[in-house]
Order: structure tokens, then sequence, then C-alpha cells
């Protein structure tokens, strides 16, 4: 038995190489990979590394396929040649011939889980790294060659370019760039396809950023004028920003190609997505806006008239009483305006030293918000004094500032802690939009709440699809390769073609099941729907080669 073991695994270990080896030389020797790097973004010697990163890819994606043709032709050929006749006259059960494809199946299983989950996403990370860095020089060579840049909306052309270096740049960029300094430039923009602006400049600096999620490129212009096709004018400016602008990169890494415990943070937590992130960002924001001013709503109701009386938690956690004659909530409702206003500590007593009065104030969030480490600041105009400053300030123009940090502001940063612990919590579920909440934003904030809502929901429709896929086609390719090797028993044919014919039944059965499954995982909506095809699928296969082991393969 150990003599006929061995000889069937030696067997089928040979032809699993040899059709592995032929089918990763077609996917990316016949262009399957190699094509998406098409002279387009990438250098030719880094072009040869990227392919060679790509072959360990290939050949995880090649060798289920391969295992599975090995077992259709390896068991076809013994049978055809009456090998497996022999063995059952001698008394051999036809079922511990199957051992060694079994062995075979658990370790394609193996090894395709944990390069799903571990090795592809390293690799892709790599390739993603290698076309970044040849960003720069693809644009200086566009520029050389005449051609124009074209991201998103914006399109330049420039008649010159020369790279310069970080210390020659007077404005700061986030992130690691890398700086063009261009002439005798020339860009448009658009929307839709209709022309929004468009005109010249005498120079520019193009800045590429390379962020978490994707590179980015920043414009400052300098000297130029342009054409503002909605109002129908000319402008003139000394200098004017454009961007972030997001590159689009050759590959990109989506979430198919993330690491198993990327997958499971995001899982989660959906807002840890590096798209996701700067839309939740956005909505905390606008959340912490709207909790502020209605708050400020709510103490000017209380007054019964245009007077308002604030008390506020400073940073050295004194609280200061904040009065004034009149208030009005700002036209971006984002802050307060205040006028004739007295500013004092709130002491037993009726202790009035550190009075300060000011004629004119604005309390508003800070900008830009940062985590959730947020301040709201008091901007005096024109103040007689200071809490903060010995000297008085001076009746022109001189500003001075409070800070208030919002998380200590109980009153607004409670509901605010509540959303987020309760509501926000719920923010992929398509439900949330559609049942009523205590949250009432402008209707240009509450679309984009809801755009956000829908996206979020749509990515974690995404995450768990993924994670699911990675696991049920893993386990699937174990029966799907044992259905292979009885379906060969049975044609008893060593023919090659036979044997492909005979592979192909299983793996296309199991590619149009899973794309069916995947098409409805990744709509929130019909997920449940998807996640249980996925396992439906499995558990199928499973079970067609229990019949066919069960009552195929003793006949």
């Amino acid at each position: 038995m150990t003599i006929l073991f061995r000889y069937l695994a030696t067997d089928l270990i040979r032809n699993t190489v040899l059709a592995t080896v032929t089918l990763t030389l077609m996917v990316t020797i016949g262009g399957g990979i190699s094509q998406l790097f098409a002279a387009k973004h990438v250098g030719a010697g880094k072009l040869v590394g990227i392919v060679l990163m790509m072959m360990p890819m290939a050949v995880v994606v090649s060798l289920p396929i391969g295992a599975l043709f090995s077992a259709a032709i390896t068991y076809g050929r013994a049978s055809h040649d009456n090998e497996l006749t022999a063995c059952r006259a001698a008394g051999v059960d036809p079922k511990t011939l199957l051992r060694p494809v079994l062995l075979l199946g658990v370790l394609v299983s193996i090894v395709w889980l944990t390069s799903l989950n571990f090795l592809i996403p390293r690799l892709m990370w790599s390739i993603e790294k290698t076309t970044r860095k040849d960003i720069l020089s693809f644009v200086t060579n566009q520029l050389i060659d005449g051609k124009a840049l074209s991201y998103g909306s914006f399109t330049l052309r420039a008649s010159s370019c020369v790279e310069v270096s970080p210390d020659d740049v007077e404005e700061a960029v986030d992130g690691d760039s890398q700086f063009l300094y261009l002439t005798g430039v020339a860009f448009m923009e658009d929307e839709r396809g209709y022309l929004q602006r468009a005109g010249t400049a005498a120079s520019m600096i193009l800045a590429v950023s390379d962020t978490e999620s994707s590179p980015q490129v920043s414009v400052l212009l300098r000297n130029g004028r342009s054409y503002d096709a909605n109002r129908m004018q000319f402008l003139e400016f000394d200098r004017q920003r454009i961007g972030p602008i997001d590159v689009p990169m050759p590959i990109v890494r989506s979430l198919r190609f993330k690491s198993l415990p990327a997958l499971l943070s995001y899982h989660r937590d959906i807002a840890l997505i590096p798209e996701i992130k700067p839309l939740v960002a956005e909505l905390k924001e606008n959340l912490r806006a709207h909790y502020f001013v209605t708050f400020v709503e709510s103490e000017m109701q209380k007054s019964k008239g245009e007077s308002i009386s604030l008390s506020m938690l400073a940073e050295d956690g004194n609280w200061l009483t904040i009065d004034a004659k009149r208030a009005a909530i700002g036209p971006q409702r984002r802050e307060v305006l205040l006028h004739d206003l007295t500013i004092r500590p709130k002491k037993k007593g009726g202790d009035q030293r550190g009075r300060m009065t000011a004629k004119r104030a604005k309390l508003r969030l800070q900008q830009p918000i940062d985590s959730d480490d947020v301040k709201l600041e008091l901007v005096l105009i024109a103040s007689d004094g200071s809490l903060t400053k010995k000297d008085a300030l001076r009746d022109d123009a001189a500003e001075d500032l409070l800070l208030f940090p919002f998380a200590m502001q109980d009153a607004m940063a409670s509901p605010y802690r509540s959303f987020i612990n309760d509501g926000f919590a719920e923010l992929t579920e398509l439900h949330y939009l559609n049942r009523p909440h205590a949250l009432k934003l402008n209707p240009e904030l509450a679309k984009a709440q809801q755009r956000i809502s829908i996206k979020a929901a749509y990515y974690a429709a995404q995450v768990r699809s993924e994670l699911h896929m990675r696991l049920t086609v893993s386990l699937a390719w174990l029966p799907i390769i044992t259905i292979g090797a009885i379906l060969g028993i049975r044609i008893r044919s060593g023919q090659m073609l036979v044997a492909f014919i005979a592979s192909c039944i299983p793996c296309a059965c199991l590619a149009v099941l899973m794309l069916v499954a995947r098409s409805f995982a990744e709509h929130p909506v019909n997920g449940n729907t998807g996640v249980a095809m996925f396992w439906g699928a499995t558990i199928l296969f499973y079970g067609i080669s229990w019949f066919f082991g069960r009552y195929v393969l003793p006949r």
C-alpha cells in the first residue's frame, strides 16, 4: 500500500508542477499581467521587477487549477491502463486510492488561504511602492514630450520643468513630497465635460505627495490670469493653490488585496478604511459643529431675546461666563457672532477680577479640526483687556484668543459622544438612513451624511464578502480536486484534452457560483444572501464529492 501511495503521489506532484509552471508562464508572458503596466507609468527596469514580484501571485492562482488538471490526468491514465482495476482485483479499496489526491487538496487549500491573506497583500504593497517611486519621472517625461497632464478635472501643460528640492520651496505640503518647477503653464478645469475655468501662469510649483490612500498632486500657480466660465469674467492672481488631487495609479491595492489583519480591523471599524477616513473625519466635524450651534441656539432661546449667557470651561479648568447683548449664528452655521460681550471668571462671591469686555467676538470651532482633540476658540476683536496677557489690547484690528476644549463642554460633547457611540456605529446599516433620528442637520450636511453612510455600507459589504470568499473558496478546492480525480477515473482516459475537459467542469462551476455569490455579497441589501451562497456552494461541492466517492467511484 505504501508503494502504491508513493507511486500515485509522485505522479500527482510531477503533473501538478508541470501544469502550474505552464499556466504561470501563460498568465505572465502571455500578457495577462504584464499588460497592466503597458508603457505608461513604470520604466522598463522596474517593469521587469514588478513582473518578477507578480510571478508568485501567478503561481498561487495557477496552483489549484494545475492540481485539478493533475488529478484528472493522473487518475484518468491509471484507470485507462487498468492499473486501478488491478488494484481492485488485489482487494484494495478504491477509496484508499484517493488518499494522495486528498492530501494534495488539503495542501492546495492551505497554500491558497495563506497566500490570499498574507503573501499576495505583501507583494501588492511592494508593487505599489515600486510604482509610486516613478510618479515624478512619469510627470517629467510627459511634460518634456509636450503631452498634457490630466488629474481628475484638472489638465495642464508647461513649456519647461525642472525638479527642485524641498528646501527651495516656501510652501508646506503634507506627506513625503517631491517638487517640480514649471514655467509657461496653461491649465484648464472642467466638470462633467463642461469648462469651468482656464488660464495661464508664468510659473508653477507641482508637489507630488505620497499619502496613505493614494499619491496626490498639489499645484501652486504664480502670476497668472484665468477665465471663470460660470461668472464669465477674467481674473488676475499672484498665487493660487489647486488640489490636492488624487493621482490615478496603474495598479491599486483594493480591498481584495488587503491582508487578513487589515480586513478584520476594517470589519470591526469601517472608519479605518483609507477611503472612508477623510469622509468620517468630515462627518465628525459636521456633527461637532451641529451640536455646538444647537447648544448656542438653546441658550439664546432661554433668554427669550437677542442676549445670551454662556458658561465655558477653559483649558486651565476654570469656568468662564460669556455675556453678550446680542448674538447671531453665522451663515455657515459653524460660528457664533457676539456683540458687546463681557467675559469673567465664574467664581463664588461675585469676584470680578480678571473681567474683560469686547465690542465684538467670534466663537467658533478650530479649523481644520484634528481628530477628536478639538477646541472652541473665542476671537476677541478690539477688546480692552485680557485674561491671558498683562498688557491691554489696542482698539485697532488686534485679536486675542481664548481656547475651550470641546470635549470638556459637556452640554455639547455629551450628545456628540452619545451619537458616536450609538448612532455612528450603525452608520453602515442602510436602514439607519430611513429611520427618524434626533440629529437634525441642514439639507447640505444631511445629504453629505447620507452619501457617507451609503459609501460606508458598500465598503462594509465588500469587506464581509472578501472574508467569506477567501475562506469558502479555499475550503472548496479540496472537494473540487477530489471530483476531478473521480471524473478522470470514470472517463478512463489519459489524454490531456480529456483531462482538461474533466478538470474544467468543476472549476467552471466554482467560478460561476462564486461570482454570483460575490455580486450579491458586495451589495449591502443582499449581503446575507451572498454570504449564504458562498457557504452553500462550498457545502454543495463537499456533498457532490461525497456522492461521487460513495456511489460513482465503486462502479
